[in-house]
C-alpha cells in the first residue's frame, strides 16, 4: 500500500504550485473583531455557571453532611 504512494511522491503530483502561499494568504482576511456585547455575554455565561456549578457543590456537602450525621 505504501508503494503507491511512494510513486505518487516520485512523480511530483502532490507538490503545489511556487505561488501557493501568496495565492492562499491574500484570501484570508484580517481577524474580525466581536462586538463588546458578546464579550458581556460570554463573561455573564462564565459568572452564571460558575455560580451554580458552586451551588451544586454545597449542594453536595449538604447532602453528605446530612447523611453522616443521621447515624
Amino acid at each position: 500500500m505504501t508503494d503507491s504512494f511512494d510513486d505518487l511522491l516520485e512523480q511530483g503530483l502532490l507538490e503545489p504550485s511556487t505561488d501557493f502561499l501568496e495565492r492562499a494568504m491574500s484570501r484570508i482576511g484580517p481577524p474580525r473583531t466581536e462586538p463588546p456585547w458578546r464579550r458581556w455575554a460570554r463573561g455573564a455565561a462564565l459568572l452564571g455557571g460558575a455560580l451554580l456549578g458552586g451551588a451544586q457543590l454545597l449542594a453536595f456537602a449538604l447532602a453528605a453532611w446530612t447523611s453522616s450525621a443521621a447515624f
